[in-house]
């Protein structure tokens, strides 16, 4: 998946493919091993996601995501982020 359409930034909100809410980007940036980066907050914490794990909607305030937020906190935990 690749965010072409719109390039994250700080306040898109990233949703499930089910449409619920995972987390809102708080920064963009890169990762600790030097990848394309977002700052997410999910759970009241900050967490990386590669930028490629993200994908447009038709929304530009908005991008989709495939992993769940206990996904996404396992993802950064093991540092696969």
């Amino acid at each position: 998946m690749a965010l072409a359409a719109a390039a994250p930034k700080a306040g898109m909100v990233v949703v499930d493919r089910q449409g619920q809410r995972v987390g809102v980007v708080t920064a963009t940036g890169l990762s600790d091993n030097g990848r394309p980066a977002v700052k997410l907050l999910v759970n009241g914490g900050s967490i990386d996601l590669p930028v490629d794990r993200l994908a447009p909607t038709r929304d530009p305030d908005e991008a989709t995501v495939e992993l769940t937020p206990s996904e996404i906190e396992a993802a950064d935990i093991l540092g696969n982020g």
